[in-house]
């Protein structure tokens, strides 16, 4: 969902069918749109599968930032039926067909945000994110998280990111038994940027990140040892 180009281009040359979607924005749309949009435009993938010679069963579901917490909620989609229907959301891909995740710096739980994060967050969700509603529970898919939800690749950055959101994913797939790897690279690497996968060209720790993940989902679908 929303993957730089250069980004992209680096995993096709690793052998990958990519698909970008985009997806509608606030103002004029709000949650969950998103999310339907983006299992409609699944759904359309596993309809024309043949067309675009597509394999939709081994898949790979990735997304950065705002893309990122898309992911993580079709992740949620498809390993949690109660959550499915509670957006009126019927998947074509199940947790078979979805190998892996990749969820880079996804804010999931809408906490401790600035004033001008709440004021944004409040917009799109449609609600007051201060008070418990059901667009925020639904939004926060670390409230449905099970022992159903599919292998993660997970990262961060140190600056202008939600480290604590994913090591709370990251810790909460460990204690359903759910394989995944949290990379997550600290100050002493220097200062890293929010959506830093971005810059796989010219910053070396995207570029490590990048390999790390490339690792990951390749024992997925390509039956590879990560290192």
């Amino acid at each position: 969902m929303m993957i730089p180009i250069c980004y992209s281009i680096s995993f096709v040359e690793n052998g990958y069918n990519m698909v970008n979607v985009s997806y509608a924005l606030v103002p004029d749309y709000k949650f969950p749109v998103p999310v339907l949009q983006m299992n409609q435009a699944i759904n359309f993938l596993v309809n024309s599968s043949v067309k675009y010679n597509l394999n939709m069963e081994n898949v790979v579901v990735m997304g950065s930032s705002a893309g990122s917490i898309l992911t993580s909620q079709y992740g949620t989609i498809i390993s949690n039926q109660e959550y499915a229907n509670s957006l009126d959301i019927e998947p074509l891909l199940t947790t078979d067909d979805v190998k892996a995740l990749v969820i880079e710096d996804a804010l999931l739980a809408p906490n401790n945000l600035t004033f001008s994060e709440e004021i944004l967050f409040g917009n799109y969700l449609g609600a007051n994110i201060l008070k418990v509603s059901e667009a925020v529970k639904q939004f926060n898919t670390l409230l449905h998280l099970n022992d159903n939800f599919p292998p993660s690749s997970i990262t961060a950055a140190n600056t202008d990111g939600f480290p604590e959101d994913m090591k709370t994913l990251s810790n909460e797939l460990t204690s359903y038994q759910t394989d995944n790897d949290y990379f997550y690279l600290d100050k002493t690497h220097g200062e890293i940027a929010h959506g830093y996968l971005a810059n796989i060209k010219t910053d070396r720790n995207a570029q490590k990140s990048f390999r790390r993940l490339v690792q990951f989902f390749d024992k997925y679908t390509k039956g590879s040892t990560a290192e």
